[in-house]
């Protein structure tokens, strides 16, 4: 307790000689105008104690949760040493994971759970189905199993028989899981810095280009284009985003590799070919481990046709919801949206959308839900309506049918707090509330900015929010909300404690 008093004592005292208080690590923190932020480690805890408020569930963050599942699968098969004779091995199959930790069931067992088992990855004598073959082990059940022994030999001739019908069509446990640097690791941890992914094009569906991590924070990777030496137009995306592919699989699927519109002028075109070729040469060397990529969403389909109008939060600026019309259809999966502007310098603005992309909506969606919806830019009366609007632009709405669950809210409520990457800064993330919930959307308000901005959307499957606690989990720098400090002079107690 001294030393808490001693601290805002010494804290007083800086103020009243007219000094910078220091942040505990010796660094000035300045004032601003007549109040200041005080430089304290933020506790979530207390934080939300004292706003009297609760954090959003974990189970919220869809992303987040199988960004910490296993790499291991329930249902894989690996050869498990025998205790009692640890020169032979048998076969298990995984029932399920806790960390680093995987509760087997030997082969034989069928659906009786009696004697299932915990092992640890990082310690147990463990090894993908076929090692055993490659060198020269033993394949064969326990031999303190009597009961195993029996229920095998009951319906199989030998273990060989037995072997071969049990693993026929069944998953292995893969290899750099069990062995090397990455044994053991999460699916999230197997992304390290320098490793390369296909990157889809922002306004191409059919365009990539490789990039390399520069870094990767609990799954949210900050991405460079393979040829681009600045962090000028680094991308934040999370490894679960469909715009990520494997190094090699724009080549298998015919798309086109080239680098952004944006960037070509950059460099010439034997520069870019040059990094072209170093990437999928440095790919080849050590390729990223396909497992990443199992938990991708598959794309569905889409119904949309050219010409049609619907709502959508507006990918400029976050802050609104506008009409949009479909301008162009590219496959069964992909299609653009252009932001309706009516004025005669209107310079389009489009974005690629998928039948599952976040902040898309049917017509009348914000009307239903008592949410404002921005005018066209241009559009001359005070009041909008659809069924006007469509009439007078002789085009249609995409029916309800064309768009994902509108309803879905993944328990998110109004008043919880979370963690926000700032939709203009893509690299902070801040503390943030929710204002309000409609439907598969939210409004929310960033703490901590030193220019306060409007309230946001963001669906509530964005790959961009947080649970309370995550940067800290991640050692990831979280902007907290400010908290002026006024300069008071210091209690008798606390001025006795400076001066001892």
């Amino acid at each position: 307790m001294m030393s808490s008093v001693t601290d805002k004592g010494q804290e007083t005292l800086s103020l009243l000689m007219g000094k910078s208080p220091t942040n505990g690590s010796g660094e000035q923190v300045h004032s601003d105008g007549e109040s200041m932020e005080e430089e304290v480690e933020f506790n979530w805890e207390e934080y939300l104690e004292e706003m009297g408020a609760n954090a959003a569930p974990h189970t919220s963050f869809k992303h987040v949760e199988i960004s910490l599942q296993s790499s291991f699968q329930p249902g894989m098969k690996l050869e498990v040493a025998n205790k009692s004779s640890p020169d032979t091995y048998w076969v298990a199959t995984i029932i399920t994971t806790c960390g680093q930790l995987l509760l087997l069931r030997f082969s034989g067992y069928g659906d009786d759970r009696k004697a299932d088992f915990w092992c640890d990855i990082m310690t147990a004598d463990l090894h993908p189905v076929g090692w055993c073959t490659q060198n020269n082990k033993v394949l064969m059940p326990p031999e303190d199993n009597v009961y195993l022994r029996k229920a095998i030999k009951e319906k199989y001739s030998d273990w060989t028989e037995f072997l071969i019908q049990e693993l026929t069509g069944s998953r292995t446990a893969p290899t750099n899981l069990l062995e090397g640097p990455l044994r053991g690791k999460n699916t999230v941890d197997l992304i390290t810095e320098g490793s390369l992914m296909e990157l889809q094009d922002l306004h191409d569906p059919f365009l990539y280009w490789p990039a390399w991590v520069v870094q990767n924070v609990g799954g949210r990777l900050c991405l460079r284009h393979v040829g681009i030496d600045s962090d000028a137009h680094d991308t934040w995306l999370f490894y679960l985003d469909l715009r990520l592919r494997p190094m090699g699989w724009v080549q298998e699927n015919s798309f086109q590799m080239d680098p952004p519109a944006e960037l070509r002028s950059l460099k010439s075109a034997p520069e870019w070919q040059e990094a072209l070729d170093r990437a999928r040469a440095e790919a080849e060397k050590k390729p990223l481990p396909l497992e990443i990529f199992k938990d991708h969403a598959d794309l569905r389909k889409h119904s949309f046709r050219t010409g049609m109008k619907l709502e959508m939060v507006s990918p400029q600026e976050p802050f609104h919801i506008r009409p949009v019309s479909v301008t162009q259809v590219y496959s069964e999966h992909y299609f653009q949206v252009t932001v309706d502007d009516l004025t005669p310098e209107a310079v389009p603005y489009s974005v690629v959308c998928h039948a599952e992309s976040p902040g898309i909506l049917p017509t009348q969606w914000c009307l239903k839900n008592g949410v404002s919806l921005e005018h066209p830019k241009g559009y001359q009366s005070q009041d909008f309506d659809w069924a006007d609007y469509l009439k007078q632009s002789a085009t249609e709405a995409a029916p309800d049918a064309c768009f994902p669950n509108t309803s879905i809210n993944r328990g998110f409520s109004e008043g919880v707090w979370l963690e926000v990457v700032n939709p203009l800064k893509p690299s902070e993330i801040c503390v943030a509330s929710v204002q309000q919930v409609r439907g598969r959307l939210m409004w929310l308000t960033l703490q901590g900015l030193a220019k306060q901005l409007p309230e946001f959307v963001v669906d509530v499957e964005s790959m961009d929010i947080f649970p309370v606690g995550w940067c800290e989990a991640n050692g990831y720098q979280l902007t907290p909300p400010h908290r002026p400090v006024c300069a008071y002079l210091a209690p008798a107690t606390a001025r006795f404690y400076i001066f001892m």
